[in-house]
């Protein structure tokens, strides 16, 4: 209670100045902190974006043209200014350049979808208790098994966060021997950024046959300028099992966060491997230790507890980059390399046979 107690006082002038309460202040943003999420959920569902992307409109004209409240649009439009996603005129509300780049749906660097992957999760944060006390995988985030919407907007997700950090990564590594890639469901914008740099390359799209139906939506948002020369489905997800590379030989694998599941890790590294010729490349994308991230140790942490709530206490924990390279190493790989992208928030590791 003698949080709010300061708060009365800060309220009624016997406190001038913020300051004098740094921990409570800070204790409530960060509480508080999960609004700032609905907020951009609510303008993203409400279409509120799109609708001033081009031309400045009141909080009458927005109320109006998306049929909706004006009494509870403003407050809405006051802390999306207050937020930085809005800007406020004398004409109009309008987007501000990072809302222009990021949050408009038609744009190729959209990263609403990530927002749209924390809500649908919500629920399984919230039964983080549980988990800890069991050890056990949440029951209701299986992102490796489950036909849900969940793992779509994972996957829409994923693509977007890591297209600029392969666009910087291809600009680094010699491709002059790369004709026939092959990477997952996860990889679409890597692919999309490779042909940019390369339109002649070939690839293969691996996938769990019960996403399969995934595909239009992720080719609707990412389109590709030519179809795959085929899907590579399989059932389980274990590469020394699954039919993957089993009758192709591939230039370049990319893999994005394999090491997260269990010994499946490992199995594709020894898959990667086994079909790689001389001289071709893995490219493993995981969220380092050593990363920029660990300027930011709690998304570290964020990340290696969704790991654990989908595969329970038995989740690897998260790697540096030389870890990485010594798993490569040992399984066969001559020379690897750590390749920085995008001041340093991701950290490539790549295997050279």
């Amino acid at each position: 209670m003698h949080v709010f107690k300061n708060l009365l006082c800060l309220t009624h002038g016997r406190k001038k100045n913020l300051m004098d309460f740094p921990m409570e202040m800070k204790f409530l943003l960060d509480v508080e902190g999960f609004q700032k999420i609905v907020f951009l959920h609510a303008a993203l569902t409400l279409g509120i974006f799109e609708e001033i992307i081009y031309t400045p409109k009141s909080a009458s004209q927005l109320a109006k043209k998306l049929h909706l409240t004006k009494a509870a649009l403003l407050p809405l439009l006051s802390g999306l200014k207050h937020l930085h996603y809005v800007d406020e005129h004398r004409n109009g509300y309008s987007l501000t350049r990072f809302s222009s780049l990021f949050l408009v749906k038609e744009r190729e660097n959209y990263l609403g979808d990530y927002i749209s992957l924390f809500i649908a999760t919500w629920c399984s944060w919230i039964n983080l208790p549980e988990v800890i006390k069991s050890g056990q995988p949440n029951k209701h985030m299986r992102l490796l098994h489950n036909k849900s919407n969940v793992v779509l907007h994972y996957y829409l997700a994923a693509n977007a966060i890591i297209r600029q950090a392969s666009s910087e990564l291809l600009a680094q590594i010699d491709l002059s021997r790369v004709k026939k890639i092959i990477a997952g469901e996860v990889g679409i914008t890597f692919i999309s950024e490779l042909l940019r740099v390369k339109p002649e390359v070939s690839f293969a799209i691996a996938s769990l046959k019960e996403h399969k139906h995934f595909f239009p939506k992720l080719f609707q948002r990412y389109p590709l300028p030519k179809k795959p020369d085929k899907f590579v489905y399989s059932t389980k997800g274990e590469a020394l099992k699954d039919m993957w590379g089993e009758k192709s030989e591939y230039d370049l694998v990319f893999l994005y966060r394999k090491l997260a599941f269990y010994s499946y890790g490992r199995q594709f590294l020894e898959k990667a491997h086994r079909l790689l010729p001389k001289g071709g490349y893995v490219i493993i994308c995981e969220p380092t230790t050593d990363s920029f991230l660990h300027f930011m140790p709690w998304l570290l942490d964020a990340i290696q507890i969704m790991d654990m709530m989908i595969g329970g206490k038995d989740a690897p924990k998260l790697l540096s980059s030389s870890e990485i390279q010594t798993k490569l190493k040992a399984i066969g790989f001559t020379r690897t390399k750590v390749i920085p992208a995008v001041f340093g928030v991701f950290n490539f590791v790549l295997g050279i046979k």
